[in-house]
């Protein structure tokens, strides 16, 4: 290890030193013979071969010629060949996609130096990348690029100066792109993280007019760059689209469908609770959008967990997918679910007395119905219900039915303690419940727990 320490610093040191007037003067039928030399039997001539290519530093044309007999080096099991190879990648400027793909698995190599040679290599790529001019559609696809790389450089034990190069090319691709809306927004997060005194300063970047609406290829650029963000990334996106004019209901609903979509839901979560109205507006459209045979997926489950419905037609909806036996349990007791959360609404009073209340009261009595459904039916009641008259004395009457199931008198005791606390009529049905019934006493701290 320490011949090979030696050997390398040697390299860095004496090799770089010349590395313009090598690069300028090496001759093409020198850089054909190397390349053809990676392909050699013998490791030490793959060795030589590599480090001159990486000492020419630029070779032009040729670069694309030595990008597949350089990858075979860095699957070598010479970890020497692997090394030269790794190295030569950051310095003859080949395309840019394909040297990241092949540099990338090297980060994972069992020797300290081959991983070396990977990340300083991804770095110099990095900082080529942040100094020329990339058209947007390149800009999009080398973003993504970058992002991967950087996460698997912020997981391992990679030097803080080369993991700012990848973060700051990421950065600069990003300002690139065409709209300000989500491409300068995303660079924000990345930017806070960059320390001044040792990250590369930037380039100015000319002023990005801002377009009333997207139009259909800029909608696909904003969101592969929003996707491209790690949680707290898009996290910030999502805080930042807080009034913005600048977004559009597209772009709010695509990034909206693509968290839902997703198994990582706090996104989803944070956008609803920020975005308010307007996330609400989005979470029904997109509900609506759902084929009833998909509806016990996740995504559309997903969906049911944050809707709050305040229109009528939307409790119509859930009130006949939740009445349906058709559809799961877990679909029906996220329905009702999302009617709990409506509550005692004023601008709905009418339309739940109506209707929920007739689907609710089905549901309760129905004593086919599974216990799950029905508790959940009560416990709908419970939150709803203090707009109808009606609710109270069927609670009561169905807390008298002798045959009805422990876990359903629970509920229903504990919905009727919401509905009416200072109710001296429902403490004593409650109480003649117990004593007629020889009910266990933890129905009666059901309700005493609700009444306070």
């Amino acid at each position: 290890m320490f011949q090979k320490t030696v050997c390398l610093l040697i390299w860095v040191v004496c090799g770089f030193l010349c590395t313009t007037f090598q690069a300028n003067g090496t001759e093409p039928t020198k850089i054909n013979e190397w390349i053809e030399q990676l392909r050699h039997n013998t490791p030490g001539v793959r060795v030589h071969a590599a480090a001159k290519l990486a000492e020419s530093g630029k070779i032009g044309s040729y670069a694309e010629q030595a990008l597949e007999p350089l990858k075979k080096c860095t699957q070598d099991s010479d970890a020497n060949v692997r090394l030269y190879a790794g190295f030569a990648l950051g310095r003859i400027e080949a395309d840019t996609e394909r040297s990241i793909a092949i540099l990338t698995p090297m980060l994972a190599d069992a020797d300290e130096h081959v991983r070396y040679s990977a990340e300083w290599s991804i770095a110099e790529i990095a900082r080529s990348v942040s100094t020329r001019e990339i058209g947007e559609e390149d800009a999009v696809k080398l973003f993504g690029v970058f992002q991967t790389v950087e996460d698997q450089m912020s997981r391992g034990a990679f030097q803080e100066r080369h993991v700012l190069a990848v973060k700051l090319a990421r950065t600069r691709l990003e300002s690139r792109t065409q709209r300000r809306t989500v491409t300068t927004i995303i660079a924000a997060p990345i930017q806070e993280e960059l320390h001044p005194s040792k990250a590369e300063p930037q380039r100015e970047v000319p002023p990005v007019v801002r377009e009333p609406a997207f139009t259909t290829n800029s909608l696909s650029v904003s969101l592969s760059l929003y996707r491209a963000n790690d949680t707290a990334g898009r996290l910030q996106i999502v805080d930042r689209m807080i009034g913005d004019s600048d977004f559009d209901e597209a772009l709010r609903f695509a990034i909206l469908e693509h968290e839902l979509q997703s198994k990582e839901s706090k996104v989803a979560i944070y956008a609803i609770a920020r975005w308010k109205a307007t996330g609400q507006r989005l979470l029904a459209q997109l509900f609506g959008a759902v084929k009833g045979s998909e509806m016990d997926q996740p995504y559309p489950l997903a969906i049911l967990q944050l809707l709050t419905p305040t229109e009528p037609s939307q409790l119509e909806s859930l009130c006949n997918l939740a009445s349906s036996a058709n559809n799961t349990s877990q679909v029906r007791i996220g329905c009702l679910q999302a009617i709990q959360r409506t509550g005692p609404h004023p601008d709905v009073a009418k339309k739940l007395s109506t209707v929920v209340f007739s689907v609710l009261d089905t549901i309760i009595l129905d004593t086919e119905e599974s216990t799950a459904i029905r508790i959940a039916g009560i416990e709908t009641i419970a939150v709803c219900g203090k707009s109808s008259q009606t609710v109270l004395p069927l609670l009561i009457r169905l807390l008298s039915e002798s045959e009805l199931p422990t876990d359903i008198r629970s509920a229903t005791a504990s919905s009727i303690a919401k509905l009416a606390p200072s109710s001296a009529d429902a403490a004593s049905v409650v109480v003649s419940c117990m004593t007629r019934l020889s009910v266990d006493e933890s129905l009666f701290s059901e309700f005493s727990r609700d009444t306070g």
